[in-house]
């Protein structure tokens, strides 16, 4: 198993650590080799890919494997793929009904929709309608209060529970002291308001922050590219 660099026409036995996509090529000879799972065919010259993890694994039946990672950067962007696709298709059409150079030289490199797909779109003007909605909801978001008891010091008490006598007669361990007639309390039951952020409300408003953030991400790839 060789390593073919197409940018010198060199052949070597290893490859470096940073490899540039498209730059290199697999040689196999005689031996098995396995290209991300997928089996080369025997005495040929294929490209060097990633998988979907923008990983590349090569192994022979010889034990020899080869680990390599591409930057993100050199990943082809989804609009990139459908070009290549629609490119070869209509090549394929050219090739099959024996064009002539002119015709090839009028076939487009890239997809018919990509203006519309990098012209604003109808979810990027709604956003930016609704995003002073979004941006209010992220300041005071929606709470819900509810109410729990929880035995506090006396002095911390401020809203006692309607059973907290009735919990204080079965809890001498909360007792400060008897009188006469009656119990000093040390601890008493009382209601404790809760504020919960953690509503649907507010979970649909997280979703959709995610989701905004994603597609705003794709989109200025797409643009860039």
């Amino acid at each position: 198993m060789l390593f073919y660099n197409r940018l010198t026409g060199e052949t070597t036995k290893q490859l470096p650590e940073k490899i540039i996509l498209g730059q290199w090529q697999v040689i196999i000879d005689s031996e098995r080799v396995f290209l991300n799972t997928c089996e080369l065919k025997i005495n040929s010259r294929e490209y060097i890919f990633p998988d979907l993890a923008n990983r590349c694994s090569i192994r022979s039946d010889d034990g020899k494997t080869v680990e390599i990672k591409f930057s993100k950067w050199q990943y082809p962007s989804d609009i990139l793929f459908e070009s290549l696709q629609f490119f070869d298709s209509e090549l394929q059409k050219i090739i099959s009904n024996s064009a002539s150079w002119n015709d090839l030289v009028k076939l487009p490199p890239l997809i018919p929709e990509i203006e519309e797909k990098i012209n604003i779109q109808s979810l990027e003007i709604t956003t930016k309608k609704h995003l002073g909605h979004i941006e209010e909801v992220c300041r005071r978001p929606r709470s819900y209060l509810k109410m729990e008891t929880e035995r506090l010091p006396v002095s911390r008490a401020q809203r006692i529970s309607p059973h907290a006598a009735e919990f204080l007669s079965s809890h001498t361990e909360d007792w400060e002291r008897r009188t006469f007639c009656s119990v000093v309390p040390k601890r008493i039951l009382c209601m404790i308001k809760e504020e919960l952020l953690d509503i649907y409300e507010n979970k649909v408003t997280v979703k959709l922050i995610n989701n905004l953030l994603i597609y705003i991400k794709q989109r200025s790839l797409l643009d860039e590219r």
